[in-house]
């Protein structure tokens, strides 16, 4: 999560990617990733899916960074 907060948008896609695959069916990881307030994880999706809404070269970031948000913050 840290590493999505850096600047070089070439990773982002697989920094979600590794992170979908953790959570995914996994109630474990995702309690962990909700707990985690020291970092907002929940927020810096928020920052970065307004960020590159409308933006056609992100639609797979975007996509999946949407799937994330909803699955740690909307259940």
């Amino acid at each position: 999560i840290e590493m999505y907060r850096k600047p070089d948008i070439s990773i982002h896609e697989h920094i979600l990617s590794a992170i979908n695959v953790l959570i995914d069916d996994n109630p474990n990881a995702i309690e962990q990733a909700k707990n985690m307030s020291d970092i907002n994880f929940k927020q810096i999706l928020i920052q970065r899916i307004e960020a590159i809404q409308g933006d056609p070269r992100h639609d797979e970031e975007r996509d999946m960074a949407t799937k994330i948000f909803e699955t740690l913050f909307q259940n």
